[in-house]
């Protein structure tokens, strides 16, 4: 299942994304990929896909992504990651960084190389502040956002 959703995540690239990072639609997001400040630079369209499912009043799984484009066509990077419980414990996550060519260098992590930390859920406005970093020999990741919006699922 996991390799199907790795499988999966680039084709979300070219249905997803927001105006621009200052947009209050879409929240502000920060990037430093191997020390290098990397703009965010969102497709336009829907923002995320970003979620957070809930089951009796408790968070059970959270969803991020953060997409970026050099330009209407050439991927930047992606990072997505999805964490379980109220501790925001990371099951998997992965990081596509483009750097505006065709092939990615591709990066999986869990919560023994990154940490997902939330600041902040707004539930009137469904909206997520935090910060995910991940680091390896390979890559080193910080991403900060704030007022991201996320859709809500309880059951």
């Amino acid at each position: 299942m996991k390799k199907l959703l790795y499988l999966l995540i680039p084709l979300l690239f070219f249905s997803t994304g927001c105006e621009d990072e200052n947009s209050s639609d879409c929240g502000a997001v920060d990037v430093t990929i191997n020390g290098e400040s990397r703009n965010y630079n969102p497709m336009s369209g829907v923002c995320g896909p970003n979620s957070i499912m809930m089951g009796n009043g408790n968070i059970n799984i959270t969803s991020l992504m953060f997409i970026s484009i050099c330009d209407g066509y050439s991927n930047d990077y992606s990072i997505s990651v999805v964490a379980e419980g109220p501790s925001f414990y990371i099951t998997e996550g992965i990081i596509y960084d483009y750097g505006c060519d065709i092939m990615p260098s591709m990066h999986y992590f869990s919560s023994s190389t990154g940490n997902l930390s939330v600041s902040d859920i707004n539930y009137s406005n469904n909206t997520i502040s935090g910060s995910i970093s991940m680091s390896s020999n390979a890559i080193s990741v910080y991403c900060d956002f704030s007022d991201v919006p996320f859709s809500l699922t309880s059951y």
